[in-house]
């Protein structure tokens, strides 16, 4: 059986991983363990599975400090695949990778 606290910030970890649109791994873990780190100087009394509820609230309010974590590379889709063109559209920029063979050219507009 798994500990509830621990499932309680793996289940934290999903819910920011799919909000912003990234991989339930590493980059969604730094961002989970940012939530539960602010969470527990918010409420240093509060029990890890509150904290965790309370974290989705908080992490929702911030979504665009959070989304500030997430390096420039895991928001380009396409990236170490076989696409030829990727866009994204973020809230602040555009970027878009072309690959020809051997080259990746990335431009990104403000």
């Amino acid at each position: 059986m798994v500990n509830p606290g621990f499932q309680a910030f793996l289940d934290l970890k999903k819910y920011i991983a799919e909000k912003l649109g990234v991989s339930n791994g590493p980059i969604a873990a730094k961002v989970a363990g940012a939530v539960q780190k602010d969470m527990k100087e918010k409420h240093p009394g509060m029990d890890a599975v509150s904290l965790a509820a309370e974290g989705r609230k908080h992490f929702d309010k911030n979504i665009n400090y959070y989304k500030q974590m997430i390096p420039i590379t895991d928001k380009v889709a396409g990236v170490g695949s076989k696409e030829k063109h990727s866009k994204m559209n973020a809230d602040y920029l555009t970027v878009e990778v072309v690959n020809t063979s051997s080259r990746i050219y990335i431009t990104i507009n403000k």
